[in-house]
């Protein structure tokens, strides 16, 4: 019985495992061999199967495009520095902007003192009393010398002057200049102080005609900035306008703020002579290159700069120079001054050198006094300080 039974039990065992074999279970059921990324797994919560990507080589950030670099060598655009001059400079003394009021270098203007490093303007009772010419002011006004009328100048920063001598009444003509604002052409009226009412209206000859005395002419025709350039005009029959007969030299040093200031002398017929033009500086007639910047913001050529030569307007042209161009003269602080303001009895330099024993023979100021056609001659004695 009990072999029986034990084939029965055997049996039964056979055919359940035939039905396991026919009809297997789905969770029994064979599964792909997969890589499975291991994520924590909370409570309550199914575990997906993640398939993780197929290892790449990482995204990089596109490259931004650029332009293409030129074949051709680009040139700098930062302006070279100009070619040392032999006269000019040294640069550290140019980098202070020195001018003609900077009297750590220059001897004051006899109608000026020096205060703190600067040339400034004394009161005219503080002029000399005797040994000048009388002076007519343009307001009617008669002054007992140029250095009263200079000092009066400065303090009011306009012209004062019209003429030596009498005739200083309000009805008697004064003292006029004049750039034309087309031709360029320079004239100034010259009051007769002998004559009420007298007078003549003059060119101003070619001879002596500069820069310094071109800047003056425009400043008192409302230019701060003074003369672009300086040229001369050819007076004939065929100019097509009308113009006086006769030219007068006129000399100035650059600190003058009218013609009438400066030297006037030498009255001679204009026809078929060279007679001064000036082009009055302005933002149109300003030059395109600048050799040589002024303390002022004008523009000159560096040949212009250590001549003796106001071509600034302000003498800072002049103040640092390693030597002088032409015939003008070095003093020993570096200024230029020029070969008329030599032996002229007027201190230029600052310890007086060019008024020294041995500067004052065959002087320019002296062959002035001896000009034989000479109808007028302006007088500037008595500017002594």
């Amino acid at each position: 019985m009990r072999s029986a039974g034990a084939s029965v039990f055997l049996l039964f065992l056979l055919l359940r495992s035939s039905d396991a074999k026919r009809y297997p279970s789905d969770d029994d059921s064979p599964k792909p061999m997969v890589q499975v990324a291991h994520i924590p797994q909370r409570p309550g919560v199914e575990t997906p199967l993640v398939t993780p990507p197929t290892p790449t080589t990482p995204p990089t950030s596109p490259t931004p495009k650029t332009a293409p670099t030129p074949t051709t060598t680009q040139t700098s655009t930062t302006p070279e520095a100009p070619e040392e001059d032999k006269f000019l400079g040294p640069p550290e003394c140019l980098q202070k902007n020195f001018t003609r009021a900077s009297c750590d270098l220059v001897f004051c203007r006899p109608w000026e003192r020096c205060i703190e490093g600067r040339c400034s303007c004394k009161p005219p009772y503080l002029c000399p009393d005797a040994g000048g010419a009388p002076v007519c002011g343009l307001d009617s006004r008669s002054y007992r010398s140029y250095c009263q009328v200079m000092a009066l100048s400065c303090l009011r920063k306009r012209p004062t002057m019209s003429h030596f001598g009498g005739g200083c009444e309000a009805d008697h003509p004064k003292f006029r200049g004049a750039v034309d604002p087309v031709s360029g052409v320079v004239t100034v009226f010259l009051p007769d102080a002998g004559s009420p009412g007298g007078g003549e209206e003059l060119l101003v000859c070619r001879k002596l005609w500069n820069m310094a005395t071109a800047n003056v002419a425009c400043r008192d025709s409302g230019n701060p900035l003074g003369a672009a350039t300086t040229d001369f005009f050819l007076v004939t029959n065929d100019t097509g306008r009308p113009f006086p007969n006769q030219c007068v030299s006129v000399r100035c040093q650059g600190y003058e703020s009218s013609l009438a200031e400066c030297v006037i002398y030498d009255k001679r017929r204009s026809y078929q002579k060279r007679v001064a033009t000036a082009t009055c500086h302005t933002a149109s007639a300003a030059p395109h290159e600048c050799g040589f910047r002024c303390a002022n913001k004008k523009c000159v050529s560096v040949d212009q700069t250590c001549n003796g030569v106001d071509d600034c307007g302000d003498h800072s042209d002049e103040m640092c120079c390693k030597g002088c161009r032409n015939t003008s003269f070095r003093c020993r602080t570096g200024v230029c001054v020029p070969e008329e303001a030599v032996g002229d009895g007027q201190v230029d330099c600052l310890d007086g050198e060019d008024e020294a024993q041995t500067h004052n023979t065959d002087k320019p100021g002296a062959k002035q006094k001896e000009l034989k056609n000479s109808e007028y001659v302006s007088p500037k004695n008595g500017t002594s300080p």
